[in-house]
């Protein structure tokens, strides 16, 4: 299994709102750059009455070789996997800027998982960002979620 077209098919960069009810994928791109583009043009039409909401920003990221050399890979294994969604807040600050708040939490993809699943599943990253701003999953820093 090639974890980098697996990144590269679901895409890098995904902005994500979620209400109490209802979880919207605003735009996937493997340039930062140009999901973030997509996301406002998306909201643009209601972008009033949605500044200072949240949304999120989920990277998917793939370990780099670098830390795979530099620790034990037996202990990579403990933790979850090579592929993770990194998961921040950001803010809706006008019709031209959104700014990332930080607070990162990190959700990792198990090899079990990315084989039944052939890859990633966009809608399994919106169950859980409706999950998070829901408060039904708690991720703090020391908590290791694997999927």
């Amino acid at each position: 299994m090639e974890y980098k077209q697996i990144v590269e098919q679901v895409g890098k960069y995904h902005y994500i709102i979620s209400t109490s009810n209802k979880t919207i994928l605003l735009s996937s791109n493997n340039s930062k750059s140009e999901a973030k583009e997509q996301a406002l043009d998306k909201l643009k039409p209601n972008i009033e009455n949605l500044i200072g909401k949240n949304i999120y920003l989920v990277k998917i990221l793939k370990v780099s070789k670098k830390v795979l050399d530099e620790n034990n890979t037996d202990k990579l294994k403990l933790v979850g996997g090579t592929i993770y969604a990194n998961i921040e807040n950001a803010e809706i600050i006008n019709d031209h800027r959104i700014k990332n708040l930080g607070g990162a939490k990190q959700i990792f993809f198990s090899k079990k998982y990315l084989s039944d699943h052939n890859g990633i599943d966009l809608m399994d990253i919106k169950k859980i960002i409706n999950q998070i701003h829901n408060k039904i999953l708690n991720i703090s820093l020391f908590d290791i979620k694997i999927l």
